[in-house]
């Protein structure tokens, strides 16, 4: 495999493992997100409960309320809506980058000039387009299991990791 190609099929592997990996990422924060509302709905229904079963205990509801404004407090700082909208949005520029090297990699043996030509733009773009994920958070383990399930997909094995610079 010439260079260009080679090039091309790592820019086609990295494409779709990140837009595997982003897809886990926004999933992932999307079920913390949720399951951090309902511990705080639990919470403050606990409160306004304790307030009126254990009047003679008033730590008790203190106590939850406290717990669930400390939830409320955090979840607004955090702002975990936002990260998954950035993450989605990665997941979709990625699967962009996919679709056209797909279409690249499938007229590899014929590829012209100016089609090679369209490799090197998508590249810059891919640059310019992805300067947001340095600003979210990231996951070693989730970025594995995206780089095994691409090498599985695709039928490659563990030994073609080190040609494919996945």
């Amino acid at each position: 495999m010439d260079d260009r190609r080679r090039n091309l099929w790592t820019a086609l592997l990295d494409a779709d493992m990140n837009e595997r990996y982003w897809d886990c990422m926004a999933r992932r924060l999307g079920k913390i997100d949720k399951g951090a509302k309902i511990c705080v709905a639990v919470v403050s229904t606990g409160a306004a409960a304790s307030l009126i079963l254990t009047a003679g205990e008033p730590w008790m509801w203190k106590l939850l309320s406290a717990v669930a404004a400390a939830g409320n407090v955090s979840m607004t700082i955090l702002d975990n809506r936002t990260q998954i909208e950035k993450m989605a949005a990665m997941k979709q520029t990625w699967a962009e980058f996919r679709v056209e090297y797909e279409l690249l990699w499938a007229k590899r043996e014929v590829l012209s000039e100016p089609e090679f030509a369209r490799f090197g733009e998508l590249r810059k773009e891919e640059t310019e387009r992805t300067v947001e994920e340095a600003k979210l958070p990231k996951s070693n383990k989730l970025l594995c299991r995206a780089q095994a399930d691409v090498l599985r997909s695709r039928g490659l094995g563990e030994k073609s990791k080190e040609t494919t610079n996945v």
